[in-house]
């Protein structure tokens, strides 16, 4: 099936925004790292996870099964890398401050 002009703006927004985020990476890595451990922003990562949710489900109604697949995997990698990074993070910050966490 052909990319609809509606589904191919919204792939052309999702790139837009990765690009955005790996700029994001490289210029201010230091504020990133920090929202790792600040339990006011960590969860927040998370809506990476979900937007590429969204823009799968968007291409599944459009009839893009294989492009849904890559992005169904794409998401539960980041999601998986995030719920155990939050947890091992906060962890490792819970160690260095001398507080046990159970």
């Amino acid at each position: 099936m052909a990319v609809t002009g509606a589904a191919r703006h919204r792939v052309g927004r999702a790139h837009l925004l990765s690009v955005a985020l790996v700029i994001q990476l490289v210029l201010f890595r230091p504020s990133v790292a920090a929202g790792f451990h600040d339990p006011g922003r960590v969860f927040g990562f998370f809506t990476i996870a979900a937007g590429i949710d969204v823009l799968g489900i968007r291409l599944a109604a459009a009839g893009h099964p294989l492009a849904t697949g890559i992005l169904v995997g794409v998401a539960a990698a980041v999601w998986l890398a995030l719920t155990y990074g939050v947890h091992a993070a906060a962890e490792l910050g819970a160690v260095r401050s001398g507080w046990p966490l159970a």
